[in-house]
């Protein structure tokens, strides 16, 4: 039985998505596209935005693998908050931890690549529209430094709140429940 790597390839974003990329990584909103990514994937999962993938722009950004696999405890850790908090495919609390947990590392059993490909999809769906909202919401229309400030302010507050509304601990003990 072969274990499959999610790292083994990079992570390729096209159009609007990676339009809205390279802008925030320009305004210094993020610091990496591996960042943008992740956080706007969990963005999106805890304001429950989802999108489609769009190529109505013929922008493309790239997120190597060694990003991913340098770090890949803190982003397995984002794609695990992301599929507990995400409803779409209606399993039971059983079902979403044993599927959440189900990969080791970034490694997945053979058997499992259809499901570690869902589970994917609908990282990248919530990234998709994480990414919308923040880019609309907050920085569409920043004209310059003191603009981007303003918003990053709003943002974090945001964030902020959300935490207080969100405890990691508790919707582990939910979903165990």
């Amino acid at each position: 039985m072969e274990r499959i790597c999610w790292f083994k390839e990079q992570t390729v974003i096209k159009g609007k998505h990676a339009q809205y990329m390279k802008e925030l990584k320009e305004k210094k909103v993020f610091g990496r596209l591996y960042d943008v990514y992740l956080q706007c994937a969990l963005y999106g999962a805890c304001f429950d935005l989802k999108s489609e993938k769009d190529v109505s722009v013929r922008e493309t950004q790239s997120i190597f693998t060694d990003m991913f696999s340098n770090n890949s405890e803190y982003c397995l850790n984002i794609l695990k908050m992301v599929l507990l908090l995400d409803n779409s495919l209606n399993l039971s609390k059983e079902e979403k931890i044993k599927r959440v947990f189900s990969f080791k590392n970034g490694y997945y059993a053979e058997e499992k690549a259809n499901e570690m490909k869902e589970n994917i999809e609908i990282f990248n769906s919530y990234f998709y529209g994480g990414i919308e909202e923040i880019y609309s919401r907050y920085f569409k229309n920043c004209i310059n430094d003191d603009d981007v400030i303003v918003k990053m302010k709003a943002l974090i507050k945001d964030f902020y709140l959300l935490k207080i509304k969100f405890d990691e601990k508790q919707l582990l003990k939910e979903i165990s429940d």
